[in-house]
């Protein structure tokens, strides 16, 4: 299933969520889910893992903000040439840019996200 997910998201043009497009889409979504509900819950996840899941988690809003932003940059830096799924150069471009994105997104967190549970405790403070 994973491998016919795969198969289907690299066929898709990149960028290109046309009404031609949209199933191809919309079963990589289904095989996807269908993927995510097959999981196994009976064991609990390693430490390391539960401990990147947690870090990740604690700036998940912010990436989700400013991700789209940032690829546009660094797609602009990099001169808005497209990438192929089957050069093994392009991979890294992406891998690279992925990296960078969420590395920017945590530093973003830093002065903003970071501080909710701070300011949240000062107001109510201040309100009681």
């Amino acid at each position: 299933t994973l491998g016919v997910a795969v198969w289907l998201r690299l066929r898709a043009p990149a960028g290109d969520l046309s009404l031609a497009t949209w199933p191809l889409h919309l079963l990589f979504g289904a095989l996807a889910l269908l993927c995510l509900c097959s999981l196994e819950r009976g064991a609990p996840p390693r430490r390391w893992l539960a401990g990147a899941g947690a870090f990740l988690a604690s700036f998940s809003f912010t990436l989700y903000v400013v991700h789209i932003p940032l690829q546009q940059m660094l797609w602009t830096y990099r001169g808005g040439a497209p990438l192929s799924p089957q050069q093994p150069a392009s991979l890294a471009v992406y891998a690279a840019m992925l990296a960078v994105v969420v590395a920017l997104a945590y530093l973003f967190h830093l002065p903003f996200e970071a501080q909710t549970a701070r300011l949240r405790r000062r107001i109510r403070r201040r309100l009681a």
